[in-house]
């Protein structure tokens, strides 16, 4: 019994020493240095929100132009006799030579 007895000492003295240790000053800047690392992950995600509507926005642009420029190409290409005649009734009422060449002749 006496290995117990110097086992329960010991755990007693360990157990003591903490009752008795000295205290940890905490950082008094520690709950600023929170905060701000708070505000900077917030300000993080409304940057990449700002940053990912900016892209939505371009992406919608770029569509609509290329639809705009699709319909003007048939719209081209639909009134490419009208055209023509204008073309052929200016070179009349100037004395040129009326040359039409389509430069999309060749797509179709």
């Amino acid at each position: 019994m006496d290995h117990k007895d110097r086992v329960q000492k010991e755990i007693d003295k360990t157990l003591e020493q903490f009752e008795h240790a000295e205290r940890l000053k905490p950082n008094p800047y520690l709950a600023t240095r929170i905060e701000a690392r708070i505000k900077e992950e917030e300000r993080g995600k409304s940057v990449g929100f700002l940053w990912a509507m900016f892209r939505s926005a371009f992406l919608l642009v770029i569509i609509i132009a290329n639809i705009f420029t699709v319909f003007a190409f048939f719209d081209y290409n639909a009134n490419s006799s009208e055209k023509r005649e204008n073309i052929s009734i200016f070179a009349q009422e100037f004395g040129l030579e009326a040359t039409v060449e389509d430069p999309f002749s060749s797509i179709e």
